[in-house]
């Protein structure tokens, strides 16, 4: 039989999504074993965010410290420790199957609980490119072009043809 700690150890290393190799380690179903489930799932994948948090932040090497920590963004308050964050995170009732990524509302103020929020990737581009669904339709349209657009929207070519392609924004015709 394993102990708690080894089950919560392999779970925070644990990746991807729910299967029944979880029934099989804990053996037994009740509330306190699917809580430690539920609890170590989103703390592994909110784990590898608040790392990439703080290599934007304080790490200037990293490509996207110029837009992050040579600005003055950093983390605040609770999200200063990895624990802080992660209760925060746990806190929002993430069900942690769902695409949500962290948003500063303000993005010209760090991180920290009253300042973020979880948004669908498709809300992060709306806001980041600044751009509506009429935006998105335009990019669709027969009348884009690249050159002139991919500068106007301040974004990448694999941006522009995500949307293109209906990767992003399946709902927006």
């Amino acid at each position: 039989e394993k102990s708690i700690k080894v089950i919560i150890e392999m779970y925070l290393t644990f990746i991807g999504e729910y299967d029944d190799s979880y029934l099989r380690v804990c053996g037994d179903l009740n509330i306190n074993s699917l809580y430690l489930h539920y609890n170590a799932k989103i703390r592994s994948r909110f784990n590898s965010v608040y790392r990439l948090i703080n290599y934007r932040c304080y790490d200037t090497v990293c490509p996207s410290y110029i837009s992050y920590g040579a600005k003055g963004i950093k983390t605040e308050g609770s999200f200063k420790t990895l624990e802080g964050f992660l209760d925060w995170v746990l806190s929002q009732g993430i069900r942690g199957d769902e695409k949500l990524e962290i948003d500063r509302i303000d993005s010209t103020k760090g991180y920290y609980p009253e300042n973020c929020r979880f948004i669908t990737k498709e809300e992060n581009i709306l806001r980041s490119l600044n751009l509506s669904e009429e935006g998105v339709r335009f990019i669709r349209s027969n009348s884009f072009d690249w050159n002139l657009h991919r500068s106007k929207y301040n974004c990448s070519d694999i941006t522009l043809n995500n949307i293109i392609e209906y990767k992003t924004f399946k709902g927006v015709v």
